[in-house]
């Protein structure tokens, strides 16, 4: 028992410790200077003692503001920390989609599924986005309340604490993204359930009895949620106006961000198959580059069509089976999170359904695989070709293999940006900033017009080491666009007395087919700017730095 416990923690630490090695080669040594920024910008608020919707304008919940800013706490504030950070996550949710794989279908899909998996997160070169840590724990909360579920773990005090550890997960992801702690909690309730009104010999015959049984399983889940997400939540709540974090998380979301965010969804194929395409072995590659955003589609919905004729087929005891309704939680899970990119379904805003999919596609393959119908045989050929041609694209955007992105994850980091590549207009226009802002003085980055907003440049925040001197420093359009904003951000500049911004002009023109290329008529801001501050020093061709002309006068900013 002892050597197959060993042996299962050395497999264990075998695909984590090479999924860590995958995912920091596929480190690119390029700072994004809006996302990247945002989060970095947002965590040193966070611990200069700001509080998100109250202080700043955030757009997500607190959670990875509040992880980042501990690891700026004991690390030091680095951009390599965040991203050594988001390294570890995906390591870990490749691990547990291998382990979920290998529960339900054997070593060799699990081993396929982790594949296909940590290709695509060692692709992402997004760092610091929340929902990587979201899809974590709410994947980790699926995985622990399934073992629950088990026959031999369903009494005694190690199931309790292994229920309180699932709550305490979802209602953590919770914190990171609010939509797919819903999720989560939505996939799970079939183990739930199913835990909760497992009959037992002791509460037959008796309803009140049964019930309060059932609540006495399901009490240490649900307080392990309580912990996690409704005490923090209720500390918040306390703390910030409940109509700034509902504006932050529910209104913003469902109408401005939709309006100057959307994107049409993309094409199956990039290409007509023309005899050019056809021809070219890397053309043809590239015009499946689309299908991960249809395949999870295909996935899911032969999932839910198994997991329903399973039930049909063995009746009650389907319903408490705990491989059945482990599948289950991850199908419902990941069919639920494709709404994620209802807006903008790229590779970025598909992660949460597009890794999972590749659990239910190795599921199914393995079972159409055991099946003698030579049908099924077919089928499997066909899911297996899916897969395949949907890591046409991650496959694509990894970079060569000199290297590079271990060099840049793993060597030494003298300043914040260390040897990643800001860009050395950036890097130049923070030093200058640093040279004649005092430390403790703020600044503001904006944009060289804000009646017409798509993105900022928020890195210069961190690499300048000056916190903002606005609510806002991420600008986002249908917010910051708007009058009311313009005039929060003008009372800012005067109250923190700004005497230098920065203004860049790159994402000026973002040509995409919504109201963000639209312009708001709006300049109270501008006018501002042009009145009260004058241009001094420009580094490369889009940054400007412009320092305070006029003096500071009382009420300025308010008429």
């Amino acid at each position: 028992m002892k050597s197959a416990k060993r042996s299962e923690c050395l497999e264990w630490a075998l695909v984590a410790g090479l999924g860590a090695v995958i995912c920091l080669a596929g480190t690119g040594r390029r700072v994004n200077p809006f996302d990247e920024g945002l989060v970095v910008v947002a965590s040193e608020r966070v611990l200069n003692g700001e509080l998100p919707f109250r202080d700043f304008f955030p757009l997500y919940p607190p959670g990875q503001y509040y992880a980042v800013a501990a690891l700026f706490g004991l690390f030091g504030p680095a951009i390599i920390t965040v991203r050594l950070y988001c390294v570890a996550v995906r390591t870990l949710i490749a691990l547990l989609i291998y382990l979920s794989t290998r529960k339900l279908a054997g070593r060799m899909p699990a081993a396929a599924c982790w594949g296909a998996g940590v290709l695509w997160l060692a692709s992402y070169k997004a760092y610091g986005y929340p929902t990587f840590p979201a899809l974590l724990l709410v994947l980790l909360s699926l995985v622990i309340l399934a073992s629950c579920v088990d026959e031999a773990s369903t009494d005694g005090r190690r199931s309790n604490v292994r229920l309180g550890l699932a709550g305490g997960a979802l209602g953590a992801a919770a914190l990171f993204r609010h939509d797919l702690g819903a999720y989560g909690l939505l996939a799970s309730l079939p183990s739930l359930v199913a835990l909760m009104l497992r009959p037992t010999s002791g509460a037959a015959g008796a309803s009140r009895r049964r019930s309060v049984e059932a609540a006495r399983r399901g009490s240490p889940y649900f307080a392990g949620l309580i912990c996690a997400f409704g005490v923090p939540a209720a500390w918040f709540l306390t703390r910030v106006p409940i109509r700034e974090v509902i504006f932050a998380l529910f209104t913003y979301p469902s109408t401005m961000y939709i309006a100057t965010r959307r994107l049409p969804f993309p094409p199956l194929f990039l290409y007509p198959f023309t005899r050019g395409v056809l021809g070219s072995t890397r053309m043809l590659l590239k015009n499946f580059h689309n299908l991960a955003f249809y395949s999870p589609l295909l996935f899911y919905s032969l999932g839910l069509v198994r997991v329903a004729a399973q039930i049909r087929r063995r009746g009650r005891e389907g319903f408490r089976d705990p491989d059945i309704l482990r599948f289950a939680g991850i199908v419902l899970f990941g069919a639920m999170a494709y709404n994620l990119g209802r807006v903008r379904m790229d590779a970025l805003h598909g992660i949460a359904t597009v890794v999972p999919s590749y659990v239910v596609a190795m599921v199914l393959v393995k079972k159409a695989v055991e099946g003698s119908d030579p049908w099924r045989r077919v089928a499997a050929a066909g899911l297996t070709g899916v897969v395949l041609l949907s890591l046409t694209a991650p496959a694509a955007s990894m970079p060569h293999p000199s290297l590079d992105g271990l060099r840049s994850a793993l060597g030494a980091y003298p300043t914040r940006a260390g040897c990643l590549d800001a860009g050395p207009a950036r890097h130049e226009a923070a030093v200058y900033l640093r040279s004649v802002v005092p430390p403790g003085g703020r600044i503001f980055v904006g944009c060289s017009r804000h009646d017409l907003v798509f993105i900022n440049e928020t890195i210069i925040y961190f690499l300048a080491e000056r916190l903002p001197g606005s609510r806002y420093h991420s600008l986002d359009p249908g917010i910051t666009t708007t009058l009311e904003a313009q005039r929060e951000i003008v009372a800012g500049l005067v109250r923190y007395r700004v005497e230098f911004i920065a203004l860049s002009s790159e994402f000026e023109n973002s040509g995409e087919a919504n109201l963000s290329s639209v312009s708001s008529g709006v300049t109270f801001l501008d006018d501002y700017i042009h009145s009260h501050y004058q241009a001094e020093r420009r580094f490369g061709p889009f940054i400007t730095i412009w320092k305070r002309s006029a003096g500071w006068e009382r009420g300025d900013g308010h008429g």
